[in-house]
């Protein structure tokens, strides 16, 4: 997440979502049940 933040200049607090609820700076891809292609949301 700090890397997507660094690497786009986003300034302000951003949010992940992944299928309907947030996602925490802690939280792996398989907590997630994420599979190939999932998309993760940024909220600003």
């Amino acid at each position: 997440q700090q890397h997507h933040c660094e690497t786009a200049g986003a300034q302000r607090k951003v949010r992940f979502h992944f299928d309907g609820s947030k996602v925490t700076h802690s939280q792996t891809p398989a907590e997630l049940n994420m599979e190939d292609g999932d998309i993760i949301e940024v909220w600003t």
